[in-house]
């Protein structure tokens, strides 16, 4: 007694190619993966201050740096996180293997990219952001420092602080950047040799804000060697991974993160 063929041939190398070819149909998903680790202690950071000079024929402007800065030794890590363009043609082979090598978060476009917007545009906005995070974590190292060198909080406030971070955009290395001035202009010995990750919005008053993607910036750090990551304490509880051997603190402020750094809280706080 032979068994029914519930799908001949035919319909079988059918259902066959569309199987193959649903392998290439572009799906309403972003994946979002740990990006590129920046040192910010490096000569990615320039402080400048825009001067006038004139005489009788002409007038120009020139740029020169008004602060002395150190070296600093150890390392001091702005993280990224890489997420697909809005037009990214993504193919359910690329999200299984997001979900299999267990770096990648697979989300929804719109959860991502809640209207339709452009790659360029998304690439401005961001760049505008980190722009603007560079000039708020200079405030705010200004004002830290006020407390105990009003002189050079004042000559910070009349310079232009620039790091440049290739082909990153957001607002999330604002409390890395108030750091690393701190450290750069005044506090040499604040890393002492360790290497250290950073991620967390701030504002001018240097309280620090959550940030997104925070278990990719953890993968990040680990891979770095970092041993150390300091995280907005908003997002302590988005943490789903935590890599072996990092310690994870959790901060409020850039006041809070200085003293910590320096060994002058005890013990560490932790999520």
């Amino acid at each position: 007694m032979s068994l029914p063929r519930y799908l001949s041939r035919p319909p079988l190398l059918i259902t066959m190619a569309l199987v193959i070819a649903a392998q290439f149909i572009p799906l309403p998903y972003v994946v979002m993966q740990p990006g590129p680790a920046y040192d910010l202690l490096g000569k990615n950071v320039s402080f400048t201050s825009e001067t006038t000079t004139s005489d009788s024929v002409n007038s120009s402007k020139s740029s020169k740096s008004l602060l002395s800065t150190y070296p600093v030794s150890g390392k001091l890590y702005a993280l990224t996180v890489l997420v697909s363009n809005p037009e990214a043609h993504i193919t359910a082979p690329i999200i299984i293997a997001g979900w299999i090598d267990g770096h990648s978060v697979v989300l929804p476009r719109d959860f991502v990219y809640p209207e339709k917007i452009d790659s360029k545009k998304v690439q401005a906005e961001g760049e505008r952001e980190m722009q603007g995070a560079q000039d708020l974590a200079a405030i705010a190292a200004a004002m830290f420092l006020a407390k105990t060198d009003p002189q050079l909080a004042k000559e910070l406030r009349s310079s232009k602080v620039s790091f440049e971070l290739k082909e990153t955009g957001g607002p999330s290395a604002g409390l890395g950047f108030a750091i690393a001035i701190v450290a750069k202009i005044k506090a040499p010995s604040l890393i002492d040799g360790r290497k250290i990750a950073v991620t967390g919005t701030i504002n001018e008053t240097g309280t620090v804000g959550a940030i997104g993607g925070i278990d990719q910036k953890l993968i990040g750090a680990s891979v770095k060697g970092a041993k150390v990551i300091l995280i907005p304490a908003g997002n302590c509880s988005d943490i789903t991974r935590k890599p072996a051997h990092l310690q994870i603190v959790p901060i409020h402020s850039l006041n809070e993160a200085i003293h910590f750094l320096s060994g002058a809280i005890t013990p560490a706080p932790h999520c």
